[in-house]
């Protein structure tokens, strides 16, 4: 695993910044959501490289990296991707903060790099409502375990 793609937890979120040192004293190179805004008010996908001591901002109650933009396109590169939601169904279903981000900055990725959603042990449910735009996950990891999701 060379490059992994992570957010910066907030709030009740699970912790990712000793996730993020652990991975960056590895080896790893840590790529974390960038937040651009168009003229519109619409959030657009960007990546920026964190490490350990990077320079973070809160941004629309979201917290991001400080630094150079690498672009939409920059998720391509990542190995692994763990993706923050508020609830994840055992069949892949993602349930976010509602704005769209996540989903599409996953149509970037690589089709062979996993999602895997971070989540509180009460976060899991047997299902979500789904739209067409939602972009599923590979797996649930809990701080009681990794459960891989059915796909049903």
């Amino acid at each position: 695993m060379n490059t992994v793609a992570c957010y910066l937890a907030v709030g009740d979120e699970p912790g990712t910044s000793a996730l993020i040192a652990w991975l960056w004293d590895r080896g790893a190179r840590v790529l974390a959501p960038a937040l651009r805004r168009d003229d519109a008010g619409v959030w657009h996908p960007d990546w920026a490289t964190v490490t350990p001591a990077s320079p973070l901002r809160r941004t629309g109650g979201l917290v991001e990296v400080d630094g150079p933009s690498l672009g939409a396109g920059a998720l391509a590169e990542a190995d692994v991707i763990l993706a923050p939601g508020l609830a994840g169904s055992r069949r892949g279903d993602r349930l976010g903060r509602g704005a769209g981000w996540y989903d599409r900055a996953l149509d970037h990725r690589r089709p062979d790099a996993p999602v895997c959603l971070l989540l509180n042990d009460d976060e899991v449910v047997d299902s979500l409502p789904a739209s067409p735009y939602d972009q599923p996950v590979q797996a649930l990891a809990l701080p009681s375990g990794v459960i891989p999701v059915d796909g049903a």
